[in-house]
């Protein structure tokens, strides 16, 4: 069996989505990183990708809100090159709080990102679903995979 993890559930008759749990989005830069500038004047490095449409209503893979502007200085397909150029002090990243403290347990702490509160940034929280053919019963290993998901989030929104 093959299942996906995903958080814009875009709902085809051939699909399940099981949820297993929230994820928090909040706005990061390294330490004390454009502390002096406004929102809208901090640069953020952001997804290419943006979705036409989705009963969720997310309209972007980092997930900020559409109604909010921002300064968007970079551009990128990968998560990961937008975290890099954030770590080197060059833009801020909306992401997952939890992708960010997992990245900053192996960082020296001159490059870890930590979360932009000088300025009011949005927070989003999103449903987290596994994603699996309808036609594949429910078996162990996936009933496995959705509680430690479940366990797994509720212990990284907690931290």
């Amino acid at each position: 069996m093959i299942v996906g993890i995903t958080y814009a559930p875009i709902p085809h008759p051939d699909l399940e989505f099981i949820k297993v749990g929230f994820i928090e989005y909040c706005a990061f830069a390294t330490k004390n990183n454009f502390k002096e500038k406004k929102l809208l004047e901090i640069p953020f490095a952001v997804p290419i990708t943006v979705f036409p449409e989705s009963p969720t209503g997310v309209k972007t893979l980092d997930n900020w809100p559409s109604e909010i502007d921002r300064k968007i200085a970079f551009q990128f397909e990968l998560l990961e090159t937008a975290l890099d150029v954030a770590r080197f002090g060059k833009a801020a990243v909306f992401c997952p709080s939890f992708i960010i403290s997992m990245q900053n347990e192996s960082l020296l702490s001159e490059r870890q990102l930590h979360q932009i509160k000088h300025v009011s940034t949005p927070k989003v929280k999103r449903q987290v679903y596994i994603v699996k053919r309808k036609s594949d019963p429910m078996n162990s290993k996936t009933k496995s995979l959705t509680n430690f998901l479940k366990k797994s989030l509720i212990r990284r929104l907690i931290v």
